[in-house]
């Protein structure tokens, strides 16, 4: 059985009960030309948002009001502690700053490698591969200077009118880094 991209997204929109007006938008790879008259905002095309969205994680956190909503909600993995797991609550995007600048920590080199990418209307998919560079830690096992990669994937859900992030759905493999980095789960 096949599945079309327009298939995945009608389904992944009924699973997440999306407002009605996503459920309205052309299926494109860039919005209408004035989605939302009361703006003059150009929408922004799915390669910007998500050329963006990987400058920003590289570092140019000049880019955040470019790329995502001032009220963005980021749904994840909860991180193992070494006392179960705790939520990572995202929903500002002062918040959402906060936990990239604090992902990046103990590393020389933070980016991500766009393995692939596809989009309908208001929404994308990424599928990423971390490729940092570790500085060090105290409670962790790898050397400093050592590669470290993992993979995860984005479904993010984009404002109608601005074609920035407004919602993001992230999975990614946690129990990869912790074996990597050589440190006890949860403990960075």
């Amino acid at each position: 059985m096949h599945l079309t991209i327009a298939a995945i997204a009608l389904a992944t929109s009924s699973v997440l009960a999306l407002p009605a007006v996503y459920n309205t938008l052309p299926t494109t790879s860039t919005f209408p030309d004035t989605p939302c008259p009361w703006t003059d905002e150009v929408p922004l095309s799915h390669d910007e948002v998500i050329a963006n969205w990987y400058k920003l994680w590289a570092g140019d956190y000049s880019l955040l009001d470019k790329t995502v909503m001032p009220d963005i909600q980021l749904w994840q993995d909860r991180f193992p502690t070494g006392n179960g797991s705790a939520p990572l609550p995202i929903g500002n995007s002062e918040q959402f700053l906060g936990f990239v600048k604090s992902s990046r920590i103990g590393f020389e080199v933070y980016k991500f490698i766009d393995d692939f990418h596809f989009g309908v209307g208001n929404m994308i998919a990424l599928r990423w591969t971390l490729d940092a560079t570790f500085a060090g830690s105290e409670t962790a096992t790898l050397e400093p200077g050592s590669h470290v990669a993992y993979n995860g994937t984005d479904i993010c859900l984009l404002d109608p009118c601005s074609g920035r992030m407004s919602q993001v759905l992230s999975a990614q493999d946690l129990i990869t880094y912790f074996h990597i980095v050589g440190t006890p789960i949860g403990i960075v």
